[in-house]
């Protein structure tokens, strides 16, 4: 098998997702360290895997061709490295070395030899068996969704479901939840699919993370999943992922259905606030602020974790519901990450009282809703 681009870019472009996952270091195989090309029947494609997570590349560009069927492993690291420093514009091939361990990869003048290996040393890569659900949703709502969830996830807890994002999808709308315990980020969408159907996800935040990462121009994605494994197929990318063993809480039960007090702001006007106040407490391991509230200011102070006075700001604001007469002690990087993950101009605050966790959103939203806890002060 030869493949053959018409310049690096396009090259790139078809390797750059396998390439940059394929990695030994969890499963110390290192045929994982290697990339699977394959053209078969037609269907050129590269895949990448770390054991957990897999990318698959099928290739629907023009520009870039196969000759004859075939296999090929190649060491991943160094051709993704090769391809980006070949010459702009030249045409690029690859082809391996008859009974030897090297591929030869050339443009122009360049002649390059790359390690590779049997396909058949090459771990089967685990295709979705036993599918039990499927759904369909435009891809930037689904990554946005992914994406406002997984900030407030877990990241080293010993508890693994902390550390993931979990998706359920029910009567045509998909829930995405993040929480590492002292945080929540609930969002929700309307989806394609089976609304009868009853599908819950727990997908690894190391998995999760990615798709920050993606740039698919596909308008739509599809979702498929049985109990161990999820896909998401963007059409010429495929993705999947192992999925975190175990339940997920009943984290939704945590939102707030009532509220006593309601602060109202402009988001800018707050986050500006946060950052200001985020430098002069930003030494600390777990930052914190006062806020309260009097003469339609919201106003913050800085405090050190000897709860030393650094400094004051105050945000313009409105408030509905009973009078807010307490402080209120917050993480400021908490809040303002929350604020990050919001559309709209303004927000709201939703408070029960100064021991329990507030609510924050939207004003012209419901669909994105952050829960932040107290801290002491």
């Amino acid at each position: 098998m030869e493949l053959i681009a018409e310049n690096s870019t396009y090259l790139l472009n078809f390797i750059g997702h396998a390439c940059a996952n394929a990695d030994s270091r969890k499963t110390n195989i290192q045929a994982y360290d290697f990339v699977y090309i394959s053209n078969k029947q037609g269907i050129l494609s590269i895949s990448g895997s770390n054991g957990s997570q897999t990318f698959t590349r099928e290739n629907q560009s023009e520009y870039i061709q196969a000759k004859g069927d075939g296999e090929l492993c190649v060491e991943a690291s160094k051709f993704f490295q090769i391809v980006r420093a070949l010459p702009k514009g030249q045409p690029v091939k690859l082809k391996g070395l008859k009974d030897k361990d090297r591929a030869v990869i050339s443009s122009g003048r360049s002649k390059l030899q790359l390690k590779i290996i049997e396909p058949t040393t090459y771990p089967q890569l685990e295709v979705l068996k036993n599918q039990t659900g499927s759904f369909k949703v435009a891809a930037k709502t689904f990554v946005q969704l992914v994406n406002d969830a997984a900030y407030a996830a877990g990241r080293t807890d010993a508890r693994a479901y902390l550390n993931s994002v979990y998706l359920k999808a029910k009567n045509n709308t998909l829930y995405g939840v993040g929480t590492d315990g002292h945080r929540l980020s609930a969002i929700k969408h309307s989806i394609e699919g089976d609304g009868n159907a009853d599908l819950d996800l727990v997908i690894p935040i190391n998995a999760a993370l990615v798709f920050a990462r993606l740039n698919e121009s596909a308008e739509f994605l599809e979702v498929s999943f049985n109990g161990s494994r999820a896909q998401f197929n963007w059409g010429g990318l495929i993705y999947s992922t192992t999925l975190v063993d175990g339940k997920y809480p009943d984290v939704m039960k945590l939102l707030p259905t009532r509220c006593d007090s309601k602060l109202v702001a402009n988001k800018e006007n707050l986050a500006d606030s946060l950052k200001r106040m985020l430098v002069l407490v930003s030494d600390d391991k777990h930052p914190k602020v006062q806020m309260s509230f009097c003469d339609n200011l919201i106003k913050f102070k800085a405090l050190s974790n000897s709860d030393e006075d650094l400094g004051l700001d105050e945000v313009a604001g409105a408030s509905a519901g009973n009078a807010i007469d307490f402080v209120y002690g917050l993480n400021p990087r908490y809040l303002l990450d929350a604020l990050n993950h919001i559309q709209g101009e303004n927000v709201e605050l939703l408070f029960t009282d100064q021991l329990s966790a507030f609510c924050v959103g939207a004003t012209d939203c419901k669909n994105t809703r952050a829960l932040i806890m107290p801290v002491r002060i």
